[in-house]
């Protein structure tokens, strides 16, 4: 596999807006990563904002079944991750970027709503824990039976660490990339 000609087919389907092409190109180069191989260079300059552009693209297509559990109120302030996500259905990098490039800005993002959903998802599980206990059944085990047909975790707590993993693992592969941006040697 040659990670550099994947950078180079991620580029060329955003641009052909082939969502197909953009989804396995960046899955063929999260498996090289995976695997420990050899990092790509993304020069700056238009390539770096066509990666940017791209992942931006590609994570939120990734979010797309399980981005609604946030309808149910799992959303924090208005600066939040998860209330952008929820009033807009994605996660953009907006107008204020500040002193990072377009790439660590759109990966500083989904590390962000990695932690908030991390946060989310406690609060889940604490809230299962909490209905299970009011709610478990006559059996004489401490924790949930098969027969009693109670999900103590209930379903937002499952799509929610669903959609914190999808986050983390995109913070994670972002971060990975980032790496693979050459540094400028004159300023």
């Amino acid at each position: 596999m040659d990670p550099q000609a994947s950078i180079q087919r991620i580029v060329d389907a955003f641009f052909e807006d082939d969502k197909e092409e953009l989804d396995q190109a960046f899955k063929d180069l999260r498996e090289w990563a995976d695997k420990g191989g050899f990092k790509p260079k993304i020069s700056k300059g238009a390539e770096l904002v066509a990666i940017a552009d791209a992942f931006e693209e590609w994570a939120n297509y990734k979010i797309q079944d399980v981005k609604f559990i946030l309808l149910n109120g799992w959303n924090g302030s208005i600066n939040s991750m998860t209330y952008a996500i929820q009033s807009s259905g994605e996660l953009t990098r907006g107008t204020i970027q500040g002193d990072l490039n377009p790439l660590e800005w759109i990966v500083s993002l989904w590390s962000d709503l990695y932690s908030e959903l991390t946060d989310c998802v406690k609060i889940a599980l604490k809230a299962a824990n909490e209905n299970y206990s009011l709610n478990s059944c006559d059996c004489d085990k401490d924790n949930h039976c098969d027969e009693c047909g109670f999900d103590p975790a209930g379903n937002d707590y499952d799509e929610l660490h669903e959609f914190c993993e999808i986050a983390e693992r995109m913070s994670d592969f972002g971060d990975w990339l980032t790496e693979c941006v050459e540094e400028e040697i004159f300023s």
